[in-house]
């Protein structure tokens, strides 16, 4: 199992643009609104100062001023530099620094000025949300597509499996954080015992999943549900996660963090899709070829392999 999920995992790494076209295409389509929409209302609230205080203002200046502004944060720490970008308080006070440029303290003009900055903070906070939701929408529908794709070549199944795998898998994941949730009210440090424990469980729940769709009355249950296979799947989701960091990593090294961020998203996507069907690849080969008695657990058994769509 260990072998053909690594195996699963390297194949399908060709479908990592996949993923990444949807996620740029969800940017693409929040950009789109985000910048038409800051400009507009950057126009219209500099048009509001201009007739308050009756001097010029260079709209291209105050986006120049922006621009340096960002680029003086210290992006060493893209988390903290982007919280820091996208609060109120700090566009706020970039906004009315550079328009004190032009107009003097922005103060002396009494509450009018102050509130068309608010007003048009507002509009920046509400546009990059939209980005935000956009972006979003990206990365789920991206993994719900290159899971589609993948799961052609994989584990192909009837639509109607999905509800039935939803519901086994809700209520026996439901079960195994409720018994961690109790145990730990018993006893604290028990979440060291349980913590692995309940990986190796959530390993038999995937298992007793992919029985449901594609083995019942199939193939013996022990066959496929045993304590051997779920510690292999458990072993293979932790070597495909670890690929998965070191890869991450390299690109990091290669390019810049935020490459890597993004590149990293496609990564994820596919070992999730991955990780998620491998149970299942394992065990629609294992009906279709049959287990030998005597190897049940031991020898190792191919499993189809993804190919271009």
């Amino acid at each position: 199992m260990i072998k053909q999920s690594l195996k699963n995992y390297f194949k399908c790494l060709k479908y990592i643009f996949t993923p990444l076209g949807v996620i740029a295409l969800g940017l693409i389509i929040g950009l789109s609104i985000l910048i038409p929409g800051v400009i507009n209302a950057g126009s219209e609230t500099v048009e509001k100062i201009i007739e308050i205080s009756d001097k010029s203002i260079d709209l291209g200046v105050l986006f120049d001023g922006f621009t340096d502004a960002v680029k003086a944060l210290d992006w060493s720490d893209i988390g903290a530099a982007l919280s820091k970008m996208f609060s109120k308080e700090w566009l706020s006070a970039v906004f009315e620094d550079n328009i004190n440029a032009f107009i003097g303290d922005v103060r002396e003009y009494g509450a009018q000025i102050s509130a068309a900055v608010a007003t048009f903070i507002d509009s920046v906070i509400k546009y990059i949300v939209i980005l935000c939701v956009f972006i979003a929408i990206g990365f789920v529908v991206g993994y719900f597509f290159t899971k589609w794709i993948i799961r052609r070549d994989i584990a192909k199944r009837r639509f109607g499996m999905f509800a039935v795998k939803a519901v086994t898998g809700g209520i026996l994941t439901a079960a195994i954080t409720a018994l961690c949730m109790w145990l730990a009210t018993l006893w604290s440090y028990s979440v060291y015992i349980s913590a692995p424990i309940s990986f190796l469980l959530a390993a038999f729940v995937i298992l007793t999943e992919a029985y449901v769709v594609h083995g019942y009355k199939k193939i013996p249950f022990g066959k496929i549900v045993n304590i051997k296979n779920a510690a292999k799947l458990f072993l293979s989701d932790l070597i495909i996660f670890a690929f998965t960091v070191v890869f991450i990593i390299l690109i990091m090294l290669i390019t810049n963090t935020m490459v890597a961020i993004f590149v990293a998203i496609g990564f994820i996507d596919i070992t999730l899709a991955v990780l998620d069907m491998n149970a299942e690849s394992y065990v629609k080969t294992a009906v279709a070829k049959g287990i030998p008695e005597k190897n049940a657990d031991d020898s190792p058994v191919e499993i189809n392999e993804c190919s271009a769509a």
